[in-house]
Order: structure tokens, then C-alpha cells, then sequence
């Protein structure tokens, strides 16, 4: 047996060894002992190695809040702040402080024009403005009347402003004083004394308005000469004016106004007819179609339907003329006087219309009387008609 000295590690290695030993021979294959008495607790083995990592253990329950720690000690002082100022123009920021002035244009690009807005509701009636200063008098119409030449007194102007109407000679009216009576719907009566044909009055007067003139005609009968006279004004210099146009004599104007193709009636009836009087024709009513037949026409001759210079004539549509057609034409008994006045008379004919010619120029619409005559079937108007010779006329008087 050693006698060396071991250290505990040793001497449990050596014993398990011996042990085993003696197991292995069979020394200890005895009867079980008796258990002996519990031995005093070893001293504690060296740490032995960490035995690999067993599994995750389920999550605990959060535990309780632990008490409040005490409050920590106040810290030291820090330094003073820097102060400054700003300034706001609407597109620029300045700011100033102890380390400088800085600024930014907050502006930025201009953006796209926007929709209109609506119409917003109708604003609260403003207060009445201060009144104007009295503006200057204006002219009377006495002052404007002796701009335009009127030499007569303030009084006599007023009392001709207060008659229904304008009235004086040519040498107390001027033409702008009838000027604008005329277009200011006032009647006027103008006179003039002629040395040949005397004391003249003109009422009725047209307007020329981009001539500036005014003009009115009359007619006079002198020494059994009818005379067209006519006055006329120019309103740019205030002057009148005449003249003078003969229309024609007393013993050119006929008594009658007969048809130059006079109508003689034979058969069942006869007679002669030649408008300068008025005539019945009784027409047999048997057998009717084989007679001439009359139709009365009445028509009108427009004052606007004459057209030329020295002569005028004038035509009118009526559908049941032909070229043919016997016509007899006179004047109303009311236009009677007119139609020898200005010698007015039936000149043509053609289908569907008639022509009357003027040696002088009717002043208002003439109405006339017409016979439209048919012939039976298969007569001719030649057949019917006579010729009238210088020879067969004779005097009345």
C-alpha cells in the first residue's frame, strides 16, 4: 500500500479503481451486508462542465410595479438664451438675433390664373353723393333765333313762340326759324311779295335735311296763267330764294275730256259713245253670249305711278284688258277738274294693262271710271270703229 500523500481527487480515483478491481474478481460477490450509517457530507466537487441548453420555458407573469424611486437631485443651471426679432412683409421673413440677420423669400412662382369666382350677392345701396355745383345758364331761344338771323325784338319773338302758328314775311322769319317749326311739327305760314304776281303764301314746306334747305310750292293763276311758284330757304346762310314755272293756260284746259276713239252702238241697241257724258246701254238679256257685253272697272291712278320729265305717264295692271279690247276711259266726277288740269287721258293699251299720259304732272291720286267692252265671238274691234276727219269736227260756240 502507498504511503504517498493524495489529494482527494486522487483518492476517489484510486478507490473507484480498487473497486472495480475487486468487483471484477469477485472479492465483494458475498452476502448483502447490513446498510451502514449515513457518512458526513463531502466537500463540494469542482464546477463540472455546462450541460447543453434544455428548452425554452413558458413566458412568466409580468410581475407587480415596484415602488417609486426617490426623485434625483435638480441639475445645474444651463446658459442663457439668445433673443431676437423677426419681420413679415408678406413674401419675405427677416429674422435678427445676437449671431446675425438672416431672411427667406417665402414667395413662390406665380401660379395659374383661377376660375371666376360666382357673382356675389348684390351690395347695400350707397349713400346719395353731395350735389353738383350749379351749372352755367344757357342761351334763351330769343338768342338762339338772332344766331340764325331773327331781327325783330324779344317781345315780338315771344308772341310769335305763342301762336298755334309760325307766321311772317320772309324779311321777319328766317329759313332755320321755319326749320324748326316744320321739324318740331308746328305750323307755318310764310309770305313773300313778288313785284309780278304779288303776295304769296307757302304753308306747306318740305325738309331737305342733308341740304339744309327747306322748300314749299304754291299755284297761282295770272291773267288766266297758272304758275307754279316755289320758295325755298337755305339754313347754312339764313337767304330765301324763288322761283317761277309756268304750267299752263286757262284755254288749255278742255271743257270735256271725250275718248279719241268714240264707240258707236248698232243691232239690238245702238248709240254713240265718247265718255264725255254718261251713257245706258240696254243689252237684250235673250241670247246674250251673241251681244257685245260691258264691264265697269273702276281704278286708281297713284300720284308715286308717274314717271318722265316733259310729258308723264303712268300704267296699270288690269287683268281683263287685251290688246284688243275696246276700252272707254273718263275721270271720276270727283278728279274731273284734275284730269283737265293736267290734261290727263288714255294713251295705250296692251294685254292686261293701260297706260295714261300727263302734260303736266298730277299733285294727288286720280281715280278713273273704265267700260271694258267684249265682242260677241268671231267680231273684231276694226269692224266696230269709225274714223274721226278733220273735216267732221265743228264749233259749239
Amino acid at each position: 500500500m502507498r504511503n504517498d500523500k493524495l489529494d482527494t481527487a486522487e483518492l476517489t480515483n484510486a478507490v473507484n479503481t480498487a473497486l472495480a478491481q475487486a468487483k471484477a474478481s469477485g472479492e465483494f460477490d458475498g452476502p448483502q451486508g447490513p446498510a451502514g450509517p449515513k457518512g458526513d457530507t463531502g466537500d463540494t466537487g469542482p464546477q463540472g462542465i455546462q450541460g447543453p441548453a434544455g428548452p425554452q420555458g413558458e413566458k412568466g407573469e409580468t410581475g407587480a410595479t415596484g415602488p417609486a424611486g426617490p426623485a434625483g437631485a435638480d441639475g445645474a443651471p444651463g446658459k442663457d438664451g439668445t433673443s431676437a426679432t423677426h419681420s413679415w412683409n408678406g413674401t419675405v421673413l427677416t429674422i435678427t438675433s445676437a449671431s446675425g440677420t438672416s431672411s427667406a423669400d417665402l414667395k413662390g412662382e406665380k401660379g395659374d390664373k383661377g376660375d371666376t369666382g360666382a357673382t356675389g350677392p348684390q351690395g347695400d345701396k350707397g349713400p346719395k353723393g353731395d350735389t353738383g355745383p350749379t351749372g352755367a345758364d344757357g342761351k334763351t331761344a330769343y338768342q338762339y333765333a338772332q344766331e340764325g338771323g331773327y331781327i325783330g325784338t324779344e317781345t315780338e319773338f315771344a308772341e310769335k313762340l305763342a301762336q298755334e302758328q309760325l307766321t311772317g314775311t320772309t324779311n321777319e322769319l328766317t329759313p332755320t326759324q321755319v326749320y324748326n317749326a316744320v321739324s318740331a311739327g308746328i305750323p307755318v305760314k310764310v309770305q313773300y311779295t313778288d313785284s309780278t304776281y304779288g303776295l304769296l303764301s307757302f304753308t306747306a314746306f318740305n325738309v331737305a335735311e342733308s341740304l339744309n334747305v327747306i322748300v314749299s310750292q304754291t299755284i297761282v293763276n295770272y291773267n288766266d296763267v297758272y304758275i307754279l311758284a316755289e320758295l325755298n330757304g337755305n339754313k347754312s346762310d339764313n337767304t330765301w330764294g324763288t322761283a317761277f314755272t309756268t304750267l299752263a293756260q286757262l284755254t288749255d284746259i278742255p271743257s270735256a275730256l271725250p275718248n279719241p276713239n268714240s264707240i258707236h252702238f248698232t243691232g239690238a241697241s245702238t248709240g254713240t259713245y265718247d265718255g264725255s257724258s254718261a251713257l245706258t246701254i240696254n243689252i237684250p238679256e235673250s241670247g246674250a253670249d251673241t251681244y257685245t257685253q260691258f264691264t265697269q272697272v273702276v281704278i286708281s291712278l297713284p300720284l308715286s305711278g308717274w314717271t318722265g320729265s316733259s310729258t308723264f305717264t303712268n300704267t296699270i295692271a288690269i287683268s281683263s284688258v287685251k290688246a284688243d279690247t275696246i276700252v272707254i276711259a273718263s275721270p271720276a266726277p270727283s278728279d274731273k277738274d284734275a284730269f283737265a288740269f293736267s290734261n290727263v287721258y288714255c294713251s295705250a293699251q296692251a294685254q292686261g294693262s293701260l297706260t295714261f299720259t300727263a302734260k303736266t304732272k298730277p299733285t294727288t291720286d286720280l281715280t278713273a271710271n273704265l267700260i271694258i267692252v267684249t265682242l260677241p265671238e268671231g267680231a273684231t274691234a276694226a269692224a266696230n270703229t269709225c274714223s274721226l276727219t278733220v273735216a267732221g269736227w265743228s264749233s259749239n260756240t
